[in-house]
């Protein structure tokens, strides 16, 4: 939001243009990278990734 980023520029003395700039250079790298790290689970491999979502966040039926 607007407020965070005008927090992000007082913080680190660094103008809103920049904090922008920075923002979408960090999305980009991300983007370029999900498929490396962001990938649904092969069928053999869903049982433990269910368990391990569970077992360290509670999350149930992910």
């Amino acid at each position: 939001s607007k407020d965070n980023i005008m927090s992000i520029c007082s913080q680190f003395g660094v103008s809103e243009g920049s904090v922008i700039l920075y923002i979408n250079c960090v999305m980009k790298a991300i983007r370029n990278k999900k498929s490396e790290f962001v990938q649904w689970p092969k069928d053999n491999n869903r049982s433990v990734i269910h368990t391990g979502f569970q077992n360290i966040g509670g999350f149930q039926n992910v």
